[in-house]
């Protein structure tokens, strides 16, 4: 039994109930028995070795399946498998309550799918990612029996960045849908009201954009961040005031120079007046 029960432990690890506790006498010494799964109770009983009974993994399983078989009925209106003009409760609704019921049940477990789908691919990048840095260099995993080359290697940065996971599927490929029509409606919004709307920001068409490169799977597009777009904008509100400054340095220039001229013209014209002769 307590074999069995290791073994099954080591089978199916997704439950507590795959780790029950040992019941074992009270003498028992356990460097004596290194077996079992890891906890051991003390019993009275001399003859008392036993893996505790607990709850099939079956029997919890089936009550999932039933709690999650009610709740579906009730959300699309089929009791015991019966459609709605058989009576029970789901006569009552009506057609366009049941299709808006349905309509709202069909999005929510899509969304409990792609929830899922994208905790799996970040699983699997962490577990490719996670067996690159355990990995040695040039690690050999194949054997090919030629005589240039015997052993095929791989190092760890190629090993690390040759995946692309992708979950595909009918929930996946319509909530995908949504989600890139969504974006793109969303971009040609913003990019349409820029510079109208005043609630729209520089941060606001970053968003934007990267959701939809990120809608449509594109993950190889490099976007400013915020903290560059901020240095830009300070750089280039100081190159203009730079300029601001030099034209306002080289009106002044000029309107000295003008002054200057005319004062000389001015005293000019004095000169000339001064020397004229008298008339009699």
């Amino acid at each position: 039994d307590m074999i069995d029960a290791v073994f099954n432990q080591m089978i199916d690890r997704g439950s507590i109930n795959n780790n029950p506790p040992v019941v074992v006498p009270s003498d028992h010494e356990d460097e004596l028995n290194p077996f079992g799964p890891g906890i051991k109770w003390k019993s009275d009983n001399p003859g008392a070795y036993r893996v505790l009974e607990l709850p099939k993994s079956e029997q919890i399983e089936f009550s999932k399946m039933e709690f999650l078989l009610g709740m579906v009925q009730k959300l699309f209106g089929v009791m015991d498998y019966a459609v709605a003009d058989t009576g029970g409760l789901a006569g009552n609704r009506t057609a366009s309550g049941i299709m808006s019921v349905i309509a709202e049940g069909n999005v929510k477990f899509d969304d409990m799918i792609r929830a899922l789908q994208d905790i799996n691919e970040d699983l699997y990048n962490f577990i490719v990612n996670l067996n690159a840095d355990n990995l040695d260099d040039n690690f050999i995993y194949q054997l090919t029996e030629q005589q240039g080359n015997p052993f095929k290697s791989i190092n760890k940065s190629y090993w690390a960045g040759n995946f692309d996971f992708e979950s595909v599927g009918n929930s996946i490929n319509i909530n995908r849908g949504i989600e890139q029509n969504n974006a793109l409606l969303s971009y040609n919004t913003i990019v349409n009201s820029y510079g109208k709307n005043p609630a729209i920001s520089k941060e606001t068409m970053l968003d934007v954009t990267s959701n939809f490169f990120r809608s449509i799977d594109v993950r190889n597009v490099r976007l400013k961040s915020e903290e560059q777009m901020v240095q830009e904008e300070a750089s280039a509100q100081q190159v203009q005031s730079t300029a601001l400054q030099m034209q306002g340095q080289q009106l002044q220039t000029e309107m000295q120079l003008n002054q200057a001229k005319a004062l000389e013209k001015q005293a000019k014209a004095g000169e000339v007046a001064q020397n004229a002769p008298a008339m009699v």
